[in-house]
């Protein structure tokens, strides 16, 4: 996982929503958040979903459903490891004994099916508790109807559920058959009959948190079961400890496992591994003025029924603020891994502590920030399988339900502000989340997105993919046929890129070594800022910090892909490569929250050759000239000396030289042939012209502009020319060895016959020494040359 670092900035984006390229996300499952697994969406109400794994990375997902008579049935579907409905489109119904049901729960059997709980109502709204197991091919295993667990006189509901280890289950609930609230418990075999006291194993009378005893299986088949009750002004957390055979082992009523807050919530438990359980809660310590201490606690009960961690157990977060809504799962090590709500600011986020077997936290000292802003249900919180935990959230409007993977040392493990599962106007996480055994996850919903409650269903896969929020570059390469200077950054979308949602923006990003002195602005943690020249932004690893400049931002408009030509800071060659990284993300402003590609690198490269230098022709017998370069990489000219008239093996190179002369006194080649290189040791092909020796019978060629002899004079040389039409020339004296004496003309001439002199002179107004100097004409794209003798 990249973790993130970052400065702050005033933070800025956009919004926009897009599909991801077909066969990115998990095979089968949606990998776009509108679509998402309808689980059920027949236009009556479909509600209260929740899940079990069924062993071979599917899940079995069961809701309350309106359909049929009477309405409030349930009704259970099996999803495949890739998501598909294995069963009858729009799954089952489980309870059909003719009444109205509530408050579906449900557990694994440990053999590819499912065990299904729920209330029934009699005629007089009193109501029983029945339980039915499926098997994967969605057929009743118990009798029709379901077995009853409890069948005592007026109202049972509020149910919890575990499975027992042996192809049954445990199952709790609240109980009035004595007029005023009590807990029971009741565990059903896997062939389908009770195994305990009739109407179940009485837990506690007069609980008064209003919730379900939460309950952790045991090896022998019992459980662990947790809850709260009054005692004075405060709440106790109470446990009691139910063997296979249902006798309660601890002490009647239970024991008290910590005195909390007076406004604590419900425990959630989970077990330890060694027939012990570990529960956790919010609580308030209301003082005289209304005010309190705010915390998050936790506490071990041993399979004797002693507290290991004390008498009201370990403080996980004590920060200001209000914390509520706490779940929990087994670290697989003994201790566990506690997720909550957590308002330190204006609005809630989700906090995460693990708490070792000895009751001392393992992560941040007030929990693990999971960059959630705006979460508006309880997060729910499974192990992953491999030390870690999977959490899933839901934030507000417009309404997105989350995942995040944390590592066994509390590192995100997907994208760092989490993986959004599905994007909808009127979704909420009133559901729950399975691991697949792979360490991805499947989440069940209620979903308003049809107008009406339906079921949706969504799996993540081990590396946080049902879909990618981020970008993904899928090239940096040279632009091809051009000086360098250039790559072309392509990159997939986000599959949040959606034209639907309105206006979003992609960010370039280019690695540096580090901000440049004075750099205007750093990109905020939360938030995104424009990536342009001057805006910088961090990303950490376990290898360090690397630190990233804004290049240019792209507007999001729903492409399959995109891409952008990004100017390089140098050129690659073979003497030198210069490969650069970098890396794209995706900003959402309705969030206030971005995704980052992962990093990717390239080269530009020099695609063009310099052209074969022109006009080569020989000034005076011993003085090589050629024409000026016009390529901006121009580097230096090759001098060569030759038997043959082209360029082979056989040649010998007389100079390197940035010039455009070389003198060739004292040397006798039949040939001399030139070629010209670039910055980035690219070179001309051979050149198309060559220079012969001039034949000693033979004048030199008419230089046509220029006179060709030399001019002397104690004044300085008077040079004529020819134009055969008006326009613009440039005079220039050159030295023998190429440098720039003195320019003469740079101006519009007629047509006609022109002579200049030169006061023998250069630029400064210094006499120029006596000796040999050249002339060189430029006209209309024509280049001559003239040999110049100054005598003092």
């Amino acid at each position: 996982m990249r973790a993130t670092t970052w400065r702050a900035v005033p933070g800025w984006c956009v919004f926009a929503l897009a599909l991801l390229a077909p066969g990115m996300g998990v095979a089968g499952w949606p990998n776009n958040p509108y679509t998402n697994v309808g689980v059920c969406t027949d236009p009556l109400e479909q509600h209260s979903p929740v899940l079990a794994p069924d062993g071979s990375g599917g899940s079995y997902i069961a809701w309350l459903d309106d359909r049929g008579a009477p309405p409030h049935r349930v009704f259970a579907q099996h999803l495949s490891r890739d998501g598909a409905p294995l069963w009858t489109a729009g799954g089952i119904a489980v309870s059909v004994n003719g009444v109205p049901t509530r408050e579906p729960v449900i557990t694994t059997d440990g053999a590819g099916g499912a065990i299904v709980a729920w209330s029934d109502f009699r005629a007089d709204y009193s109501s029983d508790i029945r339980a039915q197991r499926v098997g994967a091919d969605g057929s009743a295993l118990w009798v029709a109807g379901g077995v009853p667990l409890c069948s005592a006189v007026d109202t049972q509901y509020g149910l919890s559920i575990v499975a027992d280890g042996a192809g049954g289950a445990v199952v709790g609930w609240r109980d009035f058959r004595s007029g005023s609230e009590a807990l029971f418990a009741q565990r059903v075999a896997a062939a389908g009959f009770v195994m305990w006291t009739v109407d179940g194993v009485h837990l506690h009378s007069e609980a008064t948190d209003g919730q379900p005893p939460a309950l952790a299986a045991t090896g022998d088949g019992g459980v662990i079961a947790s809850w709260f009750v009054q005692a004075g002004t405060s709440k106790a957390a109470m446990a009691q400890r139910i063997s296979g055979a249902g006798v309660c082992l601890w002490p009647a009523g239970g024991v008290t496992a910590a005195t909390a807050g007076r406004y604590s919530e419900n425990p959630v438990l989970t077990a330890d591994g060694q027939d012990g359980a570990i529960l956790a809660w919010t609580d308030i310590d209301l003082d005289g003025d209304g005010m309190g201490q705010y915390s998050v606690r936790a506490q071990r009960v041993s399979a004797a029924g002693d507290l290991p961690w004390g008498g009201d157990g370990v403080m996980l977060c004590s920060a200001p603020g209000w914390k509520w809504s706490a779940d929990i799962a087994s670290d697989g090590a003994g201790g566990a891994v506690v997720a909550w709500r957590d308002r330190r600011d204006v609005e809630d986020d989700v906090r995460v502590q693990r708490v070792s077997a000895a009751g001392v936290g393992q992560w941040l000292g007030d929990g693990v920030p999971l960059e959630a802003v705006g979460v508006t249900s309880t997060p729910r919180i499974i192990a992953d399988g491999f030390g870690g935990a999977i959490i899933a959230w839901c934030i507000q409007y417009p309404s997105l339900i989350f995942a995040q993977r944390l590592s066994a040392s509390g590192i995100p493990q997907w994208s760092s502000h989490g993986v959004a599962a599905s994007i909808g106007d009127d979704n909420w996480f009133a559901g729950g989340v399975i691991a697949d055994g792979e360490g991805g996850a499947v989440l069940a919903w209620t979903d308003r997105r049809n107008s009406s409650d339906d079921i949706y269903a969504q799996g993540i896969d081990g590396d946080g993919r049902l879909f990618r929020s981020e970008p993904f570059v899928t090239g940096v390469n040279d632009v091809p046929g051009d000086q360098g200077g250039r790559v072309r950054l392509e990159w997939a979308p986000s599959n949040l890129d959606r034209p639907q949602a309105g206006f979003s923006m992609y960010g370039i990003w280019r690695r540096v070594a580090g901000p440049e002195a004075g750099a205007r602005t750093m990109r905020a943690g939360t938030g995104a800022a424009r990536a342009q020249p001057g805006v910088y932004r961090t990303t950490g690893s376990a290898t360090g910090v690397t630190w990233w400049e804004g290049v240019d931002a792209v507007v999001a408009v729903a492409r399959s892909a995109y891409s952008f030509v990004v100017a390089t800071a140098a050129d690659s060659c073979a003497a030198a490569p210069s490969r650069e990284t970098f890396m794209v993300d995706y900003h959402v402003a309705a969030w206030d929250e971005f995704w980052s590609s992962a990093p990717d690198s390239g080269c530009s490269v020099d695609n063009l050759p310099p052209a074969v230098p022109a006009n080569l022709y020989r000034v005076g017998g011993d003085l090589l000239q050629w024409d000026t370069p016009t390529e901006p990489d121009f580097h230096h000219f090759d001098v060569y000396g030759s038997a043959v008239d082209h360029l082979d093996g056989t040649a010998t190179l007389l100079a390197a030289t940035p010039n455009t002369q070389w003198s060739l006194a004292g040397l006798a080649y039949p040939w001399y042939l030139v070629t010209a290189s670039d910055v980035h040791g690219m070179r001309a092909p051979p050149p198309s012209r060559s220079l012969p020796a001039p034949h000693p019978d033979r004048p030199p060629p008419s230089c046509g502009c220029f006179p060709h002899a030399p001019t002397r004079s104690t004044r300085g040389p008077a040079l004529r020319s020819t134009l055969p039409q008006a326009g613009t020339v440039r005079i220039v004296v050159f030295d023998l060895a190429g440098r720039a004496v003195r320019t003469l003309v740079d101006g519009s001439f007629p047509q006609g016959r022109h002579e200049t002199e030169w006061d023998g002179c250069d630029a400064r107004g210094r006499a120029a020494a006596s000796g040999s100097y050249v002339a060189r004409l430029e006209f209309k794209g024509r280049v001559q040359v003239g040999r110049l003798e100054l005598v003092r």
